[in-house]
């Protein structure tokens, strides 16, 4: 970003957004984002637990929420979300297959993680390239 603080101005629109619009789980899904990215894990917790109360048949928020969750070292219930997403959407973008490869490599299932990422058919996306 050329903006010289991109966080923070991302943590400006995002509660601008929230007091917008508190009802919009997409608000609160945006603020949860930011907080990720900023090591705000309780911040992030609460944002995106009111952005899942808000919209739980939304499976983007789901899986995005869940991979970060997973991310945030609760890997059970991070990828029980991104699981609960694909349920929502059989469909769904490759890169949900990220935090459930990543899981199965952190616990040495080899196999299991080289299937999944094969599954994630994003070519051309730096994190997807092997």
């Amino acid at each position: 970003s050329e903006h010289p603080a991109p966080l923070e101005a991302a943590l400006s629109y995002a509660q601008r957004a929230v007091a917008a619009e508190p009802s919009s789980h997409l608000a609160h899904h945006a603020l949860a984002t930011v907080q990720f990215f900023r090591r705000e894990t309780v911040a992030f917790h609460t944002a995106a637990e009111r952005a899942l109360a808000l919209n739980p048949m939304d499976g983007y928020t789901l899986a995005s929420i869940g991979m970060r969750t997973a991310f945030l070292g609760d890997w059970d219930r991070g990828c029980d979300m991104v699981r609960r997403s694909m349920g929502l959407n059989p469909r769904h973008p490759g890169w949900y297959w990220f935090p459930l490869s990543t899981n199965a490599y952190r616990k040495r299932d080899f196999a299991g993680a080289l299937g999944m990422a094969q599954q994630i058919n994003m070519p051309g996306v730096w994190s997807a390239a092997a």
